[in-house]
C-alpha cells in the first residue's frame, strides 16, 4: 500500500512537470509569430526553465529508479528541446540535462542516442568551464568524461575509453585526500570519491577485457580502498 502511494505521488509529480513543460512550449511557440514581445517572453521562459531544471533531473532519476524510463525520456527530451531554445551554448544546466537523457537511453539499450548525447554534454560542459559560467564545475565535467569512457569501453573502443577514463581519473584523484568540514564540502567529497571509485572500477574492467588481470586487480583494489575512506576525518580542516 505504501509503495502504491509513493508510485501515485511520483506519477502526479510527473504529470505536473509534463504540464509545465507543455505550458512553456506553448508560450515558446509565440516567439515564432513576431508579436513584438519575443525578448520579454524569451527571458521569462528561460527563467522558468532554469528554476525547474534541477527538479526535472531529480524527478527523472526517481522515475528511472521505478523503472519508468519511457516517462523519464519524454520528460528529459522535452526539457532538453525547450531549454536549448533559450539557453546559451555553454550553459552547464543544458549539459546536465543531456547527460541525464543519455543515461536514460542507455538504460533502455538505445545506444544509438547515447554517444551523441554524451558528446554534446561534454562539449557544452567544457565550454562552460572555459567561459567560467556560473554553476560550471570540474566534478561535473569529470562525470561526463567518465560516462563517455564507460560507453566507449562497452563498445570495445578501448583506446578511446582508456584516454577518457584517465582524463576522468586526473580530475577526480584529488578527492582521495581532500577533507571538508561544511555540509557542501562533505557532499562534494562524497560525490567525488564515489565517482573516483567508479572510474577506477571502469579502468579495472577495461584492463580485464584487455586480458591484463594484474593491472585490473590493482585498480579494483584501489577502488575498494577509496570506498573505505571517511567523508570527514576528525581534526582536519577543509581544503
Amino acid at each position: 500500500e505504501i509503495n502504491q502511494i509513493l508510485t501515485d505521488r511520483l506519477l502526479e509529480d510527473y504529470a505536473m512537470a509534463d504540464r509545465e513543460l507543455d505550458r512553456i512550449a506553448v508560450e515558446a511557440a509565440k516567439l515564432d509569430h513576431g508579436n513584438g514581445d519575443e525578448v520579454i517572453i524569451s527571458k521569462q521562459l528561460d527563467a522558468d526553465l532554469s528554476a525547474v531544471v534541477g527538479g526535472l533531473v531529480d524527478l527523472g532519476r526517481r522515475l528511472a529508479a521505478n523503472g519508468l524510463y519511457d516517462k523519464q525520456i519524454v520528460l528529459l527530451t522535452k526539457a532538453c528541446t525547450l531549454y536549448a531554445k533559450f539557453s546559451a551554448v555553454d550553459d552547464p544546466q543544458l549539459a546536465k540535462l543531456k547527460l541525464e537523457l543519455a543515461l536514460s537511453h542507455w538504460n533502455r539499450d538505445e545506444v544509438e542516442f547515447v554517444g551523441p548525447l554524451i558528446k554534446q554534454s561534454l562539449k557544452i560542459m567544457r565550454a562552460a568551464l572555459e567561459n567560467k559560467k556560473p554553476g560550471a564545475r570540474t566534478i561535473d565535467l569529470a562525470e561526463v568524461i567518465l560516462k563517455l569512457g564507460q560507453f566507449d569501453r562497452d563498445r570495445s573502443s578501448f583506446d578511446d575509453a582508456k584516454s577518457e577514463l584517465n582524463q576522468a581519473l586526473s580530475h577526480l584523484e584529488l578527492y582521495e585526500k581532500k577533507n571538508g568540514t561544511t555540509p557542501s564540502q562533505i557532499s562534494e567529497i562524497r560525490r567525488g570519491r564515489k565517482l573516483l571509485a567508479e572510474t577506477l572500477n571502469a579502468i579495472a574492467d577495461l584492463e580485464r577485457q584487455k586480458k591484463d588481470l594484474v593491472k585490473a586487480e590493482s585498480y579494483r583494489a584501489r577502488a575498494d580502498s577509496i570506498k573505505q575512506l571517511p567523508d570527514q576525518p576528525e581534526g582536519l580542516e577543509g581544503n
